[in-house]
């Protein structure tokens, strides 16, 4: 249903060749990642006139949003963006308050862009108004706001958790007892998430699903919750889980249990499990699963989008769609081979490689529209593997929902 970008095809050159045209026309080829430096940038009020870019998280503190925080520091750490831009980068927590006085600290600091993990659809919103009153773009990624002067970069939720709802009704034959394991309650994302997976079990009257429990998108937590789900269900037949199939799966074997399907994200430890004993000795059980993750690299399109709308002033802003979506990273058994080449569709690091590859780890960091690798995801320090290439057109429209039209097309990054 969904593919990773770019898939190459001639079409798609056409579609280079338009939008490199189209930036060399704005004077913005070095936000699409030329390796050349250049010179005379004029930049905003910032550190030695560059832009001033602020990075403020929200939720932080598991594996996405680590590798999706280092991937924009090692972008912003990447030439010609390190020598345009100062980058600051600050976490509020799960507190609106904080999240919305450190967005108007930034605004008195002199911020050109703002780049936000926003928690919340709404109570971040006069924040952010305040901020484009004041000329001040921000764009948000994997998570949303309805404040329309703001712009979103992310993957579209709803139909993840159709797509793992689908599978796993499918897997069962059209009959069973499941669960979900959800993430942060109250964020766009776990919303539509849920609305996604209801959906998709109308269409499978036997399929019930008969619990949540919240996993925060995190491995220990969805330990819990599927130990918390099963001794209340003891005969489910398969889980959904936003985060965690790697976690949830390896407390059922210490438990003694016999793994259940799961349906999840692209952690290398689930991957890992995903495998056949006889391929992956001490790691692969062939766990029944589908990998359907949203990209952690959306944060790092919308410090790019951030970076080439302030070079390409208005023109460049009212070309941009304020709601973007980048098609999710799907991952089914057959598409798994373990390897060492990170810019290949369905590489999977051995448990072995050094750097070591943490098991919560997600395998879908690396995007050819930024080309950073994974000691850029694990460490957020610039590993530039590929030379970025100009934008692309994907899914999009300024309807702000979170299930853009996808016959819109918007430029990302």
């Amino acid at each position: 249903m969904f593919s990773s970008l770019p898939d190459g095809g001639s079409s798609r050159w056409r579609i280079r060749f338009f939008c490199l045209f189209a930036l060399l026309s704005l004077g913005l080829v070095a936000g699409c990642g030329s390796s050349d430096e250049g010179s005379g940038t004029s930049g905003g009020d910032g550190d030695g006139g560059k832009y001033r870019i602020a990075l403020i998280q929200s939720y932080s503190g598991n594996d996405w949003q680590n590798s999706s925080a280092n991937l924009i520091k090692a972008t912003a750490a990447t030439a010609p963006w390190k020598d345009k831009v100062e980058f600051v980068h600050h976490i509020a927590g799960t507190d609106p308050q904080k999240q919305s006085k450190l967005i108007t600290d930034e605004i008195s600091a002199g911020a050109d862009a703002l780049v936000l993990y926003p928690i919340s659809l709404t109570a971040i919103n006069p924040a952010i108004k305040k901020a484009c009153d004041q000329g001040v773009l921000v764009v948000n990624y994997d998570s949303w706001t309805e404040e329309p002067c703001s712009y979103n970069v992310h993957n579209d939720p709803y139909e993840i958790g159709k797509e793992r709802a689908s599978w796993m009704a499918e897997h069962l034959d059209g009959s069973g007892t499941i669960a979900e394991i959800t993430g942060v309650a109250g964020t766009a994302f776990d919303t539509l998430h849920q609305k996604g997976v209801d959906d998709a079990l109308k269409d499978y009257p036997d399929i019930k699903l008969v619990a949540r429990e919240q996993g925060l998108w995190a491995q220990p937590a969805a330990r819990d919750a599927i130990t918390k789900i099963m001794s209340a269900h003891p005969d489910l037949d398969g889980v959904i889980i936003q985060v965690g199939c790697w976690g949830a799966t390896e407390q059922q074997i210490q438990l003694g249990d016999e793994p259940i399907p799961c349906a999840g994200n692209t952690s290398h430890g689930h991957l890992w499990q995903m495998f056949p004993k006889s391929e992956l000795p001490g790691k692969g059980i062939n766990l029944p699963s589908i990998a359907v993750s949203e990209t952690t690299y959306t944060g790092g399109l919308a410090f790019l989008q951030a970076f080439n709308m302030l070079e390409g002033g208005e023109e460049a802003q009212a070309e941009r769609c304020h709601e973007t979506v980048v098609p999710p990273v799907v991952y089914r058994a057959e598409d798994l081979k373990l390897g060492e080449d990170e810019t290949q569709f369905g590489n999977v690091f051995p448990p072995d490689h050094k750097p070591e590859i943490p098991p919560g780890m997600l395998a879908n960091y690396y995007t050819p529209l930024i080309g950073q690798g994974l000691l850029a995801s694990l460490t957020g320090k610039s590993d530039q593997v590929s030379e970025p290439i100009p934008p692309e057109l994907v899914g999009g429209d300024d309807n702000i929902d979170g299930t853009a039209d996808e016959k819109e097309a918007c430029l990302v990054p």
